[in-house]
């Protein structure tokens, strides 16, 4: 008897249940663990950013110093098994993050460019890692991408004359001259009122 009902049992799993009856399998685990908080995390990653924020001091004028702080900040992470990330590296240097955006631009701090650069490089080729290998939740991974990294969503609108009701083809330049003086009157050779630029420098 009970054979058969593991047969029966087995035949249904093979065709689909029917509509009505009851799935009694056990639910598989989720494999996402490492997505999943576990007891200690916060009080680990909370230590770690205490500890970044203690560190001593350094002259941020001297690039040697910036250097090392960087790197020491790497290291840190390797020997607590913590991600990096931009407002962590910020806090190791004691910078604010549109300070260290600026100094990516050679702003603020000019001729650091290269080493904010090399920085973005390893945690952006971080990021990638752990995006391909599954290991970080992908819309967090786009998130990062986007907001630290350039990354965007792009659509590319290719506008092309069209032929008018008369089948003649118009070139760009008689369209770009016809909506220049529909524009106020304004012909290809006006210059723009200064007053217009938004400039503040």
């Amino acid at each position: 008897m009970e054979n058969n009902y593991n047969e029966n049992e087995n035949e249904l799993m093979k065709r689909g249940r029917p509509k009505g009856s009851v799935d009694t399998s056990p639910r598989k685990k989720r494999s996402d663990k490492e997505l999943m908080v576990q007891p200690g995390d916060n009080a680990k990653i909370t230590q770690f950013n205490l500890s970044l924020m203690q560190l001593p001091e350094i002259d941020r004028g001297d690039r040697a110093q910036v250097e090392k702080r960087i790197m020491d900040y790497f290291r840190m992470c390797i020997d607590n098994d913590i991600k990096p990330g931009v407002a962590g590296i910020c806090l190791s240097l004691g910078i604010t993050r549109s300070a260290w955006q600026l100094w990516g631009v050679d702003k603020r701090r000019p001729g650091y460019s290269d080493i904010v650069e090399k920085s973005r490089i390893v945690m952006e080729a971080i990021m990638e890692q752990y995006m391909l290998s599954g290991k970080i939740n992908p819309v967090t991974g786009i998130f990062l991408l986007k907001n630290n990294f350039g990354y965007a969503d792009k659509s590319e609108v290719v506008l092309t004359p069209n032929n008018d009701p008369m089948g003649e083809s118009r070139s760009p330049e008689y369209l770009k001259q016809k909506y220049l003086d529909a524009t106020y009157g304004m012909s290809d050779n006006d210059e723009p009122d200064s007053s217009d630029s938004i400039d503040s420098d």
